[in-house]
């Protein structure tokens, strides 16, 4: 597991485009009767990867797929990896497609008829954990086994059952040691055990047998230490400390008092009915036995598709959390909604008196005199059953060493949670919002722990950024723009710059300048001066659409929304305009959503687990963006791991990466759902055209009447299910 980045975190988004190839144009629209088909192996499903004749640039009436594909059962569902390969699920067997060709490159029968929610992509990397079985709901009950699987070679990585887990009900990649991490009841009792990533064999197996009454069971993740030769490691009894390379516990604390244990006992019981919704979006953290914060990943789950995809999540997921300081080497600070403590990585003695908390922890922050640790809103339903006695929320600095509040014991009272902070000298600038809705901007005395102001500035709208420039504190919300003075904690400019309350505001950053995209108008702002100017008004987009998003070109500027382009250079003049038609809007929404599955599936490479909290964004990032660069930073280091693991999981990294990396190269194009008119045929279909001209590079039309397509950005393919167990697959 990565160690976590200490960052306030911020959704993710994902732009999947595709690198240029040549133009194709087809159509799906009744040619069943016009494909060349190939005898398949009477092992395969019938028709299994025939290829079209068609190559190149397809010619006037010729108009068959890349290649078809007829299964022999129904389909029940397909899904394509992040290793490129194309995975359907059917009731005889669990097939691996290659997309290109549409070749079979694996079979398993037995995982005949597997359900999707069963079927888990493990992130930043090319395996996918299958959850074998689940029984009943009591605690330690569930029964489950889990298959890791490499999607690329279909390849069993890992079997729980064989490795005498009768629950296994925790998992980790571990890339920089090339393991999987499991943890589970065995016959004996608690067992964790590690395996290699690449062939599979049992590396070490350490037994974890409670002392006590209460079970011992895993609410973490490994948190790795010491160069990689050692990780950290937490059930709900004890912290442990162990040696990555034999499984030797190196030392073992106990991490909670009784009364905690049983809470998590309990907590833990009560959630495999299944996951909740809510919950803290810090790291990934859930309170501490609650496993809140899961239900926004798997939809309005129930029966036992609820039960099944809580078994994959909670097999992931964290109570406890762990960072460490720069400021404070040899301590590892460990936190989960419940308390906050530090440990001695060394001796594992703690070394903090524990510190209760509140509310769940939104904010920590590393400063030179400490810890600033920021509790979000308290809950409603927990004011309202008086549990929780005055203020919302809370601020702190504690000391590294000693876990003092330097504060006092209560800190700051904040009106909200904190979601932007700056530092100007010994001031500490805090951006909060409530959950109904009012935002406010704060100054902290970082010497004296108060506010400098008799009462906070309230803003409208939502904060989206806060800079500090020369007359204070500028801010930006969705809904306006100003300036608050540092001194007097009032507003700067006698009248804000306001926005479009209903369209929202855009924002990205170039150098010094930030471009600020609300409804029609585009401004530009000099973050060192807070001078600003309107680099356009009343953006001409046809088909009564705005721009919705921006993305800095090379060249300039270019304004998207669904159906128009528009490039403008840095002084606002515009330097083309694209506009396609758009579809009818039921085919528009049958075709976004496989397209957005694909796509989520595409960014599966790069998302974080904690994606399960946050959610992923609509929208895309383009090429030197904030949220590409995570995405790349995190397949370049795939890519230098991949080198590490033997055989074929080496060359699945590798594939994986490869296919990642094609966003790069293709971030010049961009893709529209739009009505096409041409000689071949016409219908709905998908546009790509290039961003830095506006010219179209090829077109594919498509049936309005199928609702099953998903498009692949990165391959360049369409994948159509034309009958309940035949697909197509056309390149474009």
């Amino acid at each position: 597991m990565l160690n976590n980045r200490l960052v306030p975190l911020a959704l993710l988004a994902v732009l999947a485009a595709s690198p240029a190839a040549h133009a194709q144009f087809g159509a799906l629209k009744n040619m069943k009767d016009k494909l060349v088909k190939k005898d398949a192996p009477t092992d395969a499903p019938a028709s299994a990867g025939t290829a079209a004749v068609a190559a190149g640039p397809v010619s006037k009436g010729s108009v068959v797929p890349t290649w078809t594909m007829k299964f022999k059962q129904a389909i029940a569902w397909q899904k394509l990896t992040p290793a490129g390969v194309f995975v359907v699920s059917c009731s005889d067997a669990l097939y691996g497609i290659d997309p290109q060709t549409g070749a079979e490159k694996w079979k398993i029968v037995d995982f005949n008829g597997l359900k999707q929610e069963n079927f888990d992509l493990i992130p930043g990397s090319p395996f996918v954990a299958v959850v074998d079985k689940v029984g009943g709901k009591g605690m330690g009950k569930l029964g489950t086994k889990f298959v890791i699987l490499d999607a690329y070679t279909g390849k069993a990585v890992v079997n729980t059952k064989e490795l005498g887990l009768l629950n296994a009900s925790k998992r980790a990649f571990v890339p920089e040691t090339g393991s999987f991490l499991l943890f589970g009841q065995a016959e004996v009792g608690g067992m964790l055990i590690a395996t290699d990533a690449s062939t599979g064999a049992e590396k070490w197996r350490t037994p974890i047998v409670s002392k006590t009454k209460v079970p011992e069971t895993a609410i973490s993740q490994p948190y790795l230490v010491d160069s990689n030769k050692a990780f950290l490691w937490a059930t709900n009894l004890a912290l442990y400390k162990l040696d990555a390379a034999s499984g030797r516990v190196i030392w073992r604390t106990a991490s909670l008092t009784a009364d905690d244990a049983a809470k998590v006992g309990a907590a833990v019981a009560t959630a495999a009915a299944g996951p909740e919704s809510a919950g803290s979006k810090l790291l990934g953290m859930s309170p501490l036995g609650g496993f809140k914060g899961m239900g926004s990943a798997f939809g309005a789950l129930s029966g036992t598709a609820a039960l099944d995809a809580g078994a994959s999540a909670r097999a992931t997921y964290s109570s406890i959390n762990y960072l460490e300081a720069p400021q404070s080497p040899g301590k590892i600070f460990v936190f989960s909604n419940d308390y906050l403590t530090a440990f001695d990585i060394a001796t594992g003695k703690e070394i903090w008196e524990r510190e209760p908390l509140k509310s769940p922890i939104s904010n920590i922050i590393y400063n030179e005199r400490g810890l600033i640790v920021a509790t979000s809103e308290f809950d409603d339903d927990a004011k309202r059953n008086g549990k929780l006695k005055g203020g919302l929320s809370r601020i702190n600095l504690y000391n590294y060493a000693t876990g003092a509040r330097t504060w006092g014991k209560d800190g700051v009272e904040t009106d909200g949670t904190v979601g932007a902070y700056s530092f100007a000298g010994k001031d500490f600038i805090v951006a909060t919002a409530r959950a109904s809705g009012r935002n406010r901007l704060d100054i902290i005395d970082l010497d004296r722990g108060t506010s400098k102001l008799k009462r906070a500035l309230t803003v409208d709208g939502s904060i989206k950024r806060v800079m500090l420039v020369p007359q204070g504190l500028l801010y930006v919300t969705n809904q306006e723009m100003n300036i608050m003075n540092l001194e007097t904690g009032k507003d700067d400019w006698a009248k804000s710059v306001k926005f479009n309350k209903e369209k929202g505001i855009v924002t990205a950053l170039k150098g010094d300048k930030c471009y600020i995209l609300s409804d029609t108008k585009l401004l530009a702002l000099d973050c060192k001066t807070a001078e600003y100017k309107l680099v356009a008004d009343n953006i001409p987009f046809q088909g009564k659409e705005t721009p919705t998003d921006f993305e800095l070109m090379p060249d300039g500027i270019l304004l998207k929304s669904s159906q128009n382009l528009q490039m403008l250079d840095w002084n606002g003049k515009p330097q083309y305009s694209y506009f396609t038609p758009a579809p009818g809007r039921s085919m528009a929404g049958k075709i976004f959503f496989g397209t957005m599955g694909v796509l989520n599936a595409a960014a599966g490479a790069a998302a974080a687990a904690n994606a399960a909290d946050e959610g992923f964004r609509a929208g895309a990032s383009g090429y030197g963006t904030a949220s590409y660069n995570d995405h790349m930073t995190l397949s370049d280091r795939s890519s230098d791991l991949a080198a590490g693991f033997a055989g074929g999981v080496g060359e699945s990294i590798r594939q994986m990466n490869k296919r990642f990396k094609a966003t790069k190269d293709g971030t010049n194009l961009v893709t529209m759902l739009t009505t096409i008119k041409g000689d071949e045929a016409s219908g709905v279909g998908i546009k790509m055209v290039d961003k830095r001209t506006g010219k179209e590079v090829t077109n594919l039309v498509l049936d309005s009447k199928k609702p099953d397509y998903i498009l692949d950005d990165i391959g360049r393919m369409v994948f159509f299910k034309v009958a309940s167990d035949e697909l197509y697959g056309y390149q474009f």
